[in-house]
């Protein structure tokens, strides 16, 4: 008997990618965690939703099939206000609580985390405009 190797579709190489990418993601979350619970229980409170988040979603990535429209908009909004937060803390200042005003430096695992998160985003916005483009080709084969 002859063992047949199949190749997994190249959709599962974009979940696959943004589940990879949201752990690495919530992992240095979680690494910079408890600094800043020290700092203020806010900004750790932020730090812990987001590494629970990007847990999550890198799980749902992983072992749900097929992936509802929802958890890829989700995954694609929260990273992205996670950016945006980003952003605005390295230009701006933090926008609240004990440290509000101070610019945060841009340091090599926050600016990993950030590279990421695009990727994240990037992937999952293929999947969703895969998805889209298929839920259109059924309903018009349909018809």
């Amino acid at each position: 008997m002859k063992t047949q190797f199949v190749l997994p579709s190249v959709q599962s190489y974009w979940r696959y990618s943004a589940a990879g990418f949201s752990a690495v993601a919530g992992i240095i979350h979680a690494y910079f965690m408890s600094e800043h619970f020290e700092a203020w229980v806010g900004y750790g409170g932020f730090f812990l939703v987001a590494t629970v988040c990007q847990l999550l979603l890198s799980h749902i990535l992983a072992a749900t099939r097929p992936v509802r429209r929802e958890v890829l908009w989700a995954g694609i909004l929260g990273n992205a206000a996670i950016i945006a937060l980003w952003i605005v803390t390295r230009t701006l200042g933090i926008p609240l609580g004990p440290e509000a005003g101070m610019v945060e430096e841009i340091g090599a695992l926050d600016l990993t985390s950030k590279i990421a998160e695009l990727v994240v985003i990037v992937c999952l916005a293929v999947l969703l405009r895969e998805k889209t483009e298929l839920g259109a080709h059924s309903r018009l084969s349909n018809s």
